[in-house]
């Protein structure tokens, strides 16, 4: 009988082991940055809404404080000598982005001031969702594939000690 309490307790840390693992690659946080709007989304593709940005010079100073809108985008282009960007979703959940050169707020010209014709930004909006769906769809399978590998891990462990025990017993 206490073999098989042994057995059990073995079993249920294993079965325990291999489902928290599984949460741990659902919700992580993957950011893209795109001219001067940074976009913070979860695993699986769900924007990380009204979470908290702060902005840092180059000197680590925090310069701003904002958070991100219902698409999980802060716009940062306004912000002069934003150098990097730390997001957490309060959650426990924090994404962080430096920029290769500081931002320096210009004038705007002429050709910033024109607008895309409506086909141009569905184009635009089109690629975006591709890019973005590509995105989500690497990540869950580089979470399918964890969890494969932590699953037979774990049935190898039980393997093991079914082993050792007829080993034990044929003795």
């Amino acid at each position: 009988m206490r073999r098989s309490k042994k057995l059990l307790l073995v079993l249920t840390m294993a079965a325990t082991f291999t489902l928290s693992t599984i949460g741990v690659f659902a919700h992580g946080l993957h950011h893209e940055n795109e001219g001067t709007v940074f976009s913070v989304k979860y695993d699986d593709g769900t924007p990380t809404k009204n979470a908290v940005v702060l902005v840092y010079d180059e000197a680590g100073n925090q310069i701003h404080e904002g958070k991100t809108d219902e698409n999980g985008s802060f716009e940062y282009g306004e912000i002069d000598g934003a150098a990097k960007l730390l997001v957490n979703d309060g959650n426990g959940h924090q994404a962080e982005y430096e920029m290769e050169t500081p931002v320096v707020v210009a004038e705007k010209t002429e050709k910033d001031n024109k607008e895309e014709t409506p086909a141009e930004k569905e184009k635009t909006e089109e690629v975006k969702e591709d890019v973005a769906e590509e995105k989500v769809k690497e990540t869950q399978d580089n979470s399918k594939i964890m969890t494969v590998v932590i699953v037979l891990v774990a049935l190898g462990a039980i393997a093991g000690v079914f082993y050792a025990r007829n080993k034990k017993v044929n003795k």
